[in-house]
């Protein structure tokens, strides 16, 4: 591997770009190896995207909740669907739902739409904040695009039933209080 790093050192100075396999192999090798960051920088050098190697690289800086590379790295994602749900999970675990919510909002007019479950999983962090509206709002816009997830069925049901049982007791108490009157 720092045979091929020297190699590339040497094709950039002559400035002959390496094709695009060898830095995708390049890339693959750092990232086996742990080096993130340095297969992060070969990956923008590579002209043709490489999926598999993009995802890879995304759930690796997923695992550290590293925001801002899960960002620049799906801007060469072309909306993927498996990148949507890496960028979302991260998103919603750094306190951004709202911002996750934006990214679903503006990805669902495109031609390759999110995945349900990148749905669902703003839809639950939504419900266990108490946004009935905004995860109802999220909810129609999923099912608008005849997605699905189990787990936004069951956050929002339960998120609806709380909230009834919590009317429920509020309309019994002011019954209550009025017959005391």
């Amino acid at each position: 591997m720092e045979a091929a790093s020297m190699d590339l050192r040497k094709m950039d100075r002559l400035r002959q770009g390496p094709s695009d396999n060898v830095l995708a192999d390049l890339s693959w090798a750092y990232l086996h190896r742990g080096r993130k960051l340095d297969a992060m920088q070969l990956f923008k050098r590579i002209k043709t995207t490489r999926m598999p190697l993009l995802i890879s690289l995304m759930s690796k800086f997923s695992a550290e909740r590293n925001l801002p590379a899960c960002k620049e790295l799906f801007s060469f994602s072309k909306n993927n669907p498996r990148a949507v749900d890496i960028l979302v999970e991260v998103l919603l675990y750094s306190g951004e739902t709202n911002e996750a919510r934006r990214l679903l909002d503006s990805l669902s007019n495109g031609k390759i739409p999110p995945s349900g479950r990148s749905f669902g999983r703003v839809i639950v962090k939504l419900c266990k904040a108490n946004d009935l509206e905004g995860a109802y709002g999220v909810f129609l816009n999923m099912r608008s695009l005849q997605l699905h997830d189990p787990n936004a069925y069951v956050s929002l049901s339960g998120l609806l039933r709380r909230r009834h049982r919590i009317e429920g007791n509020l309309n019994a108490t002011e019954t209550n209080d009025s017959v005391h009157c």
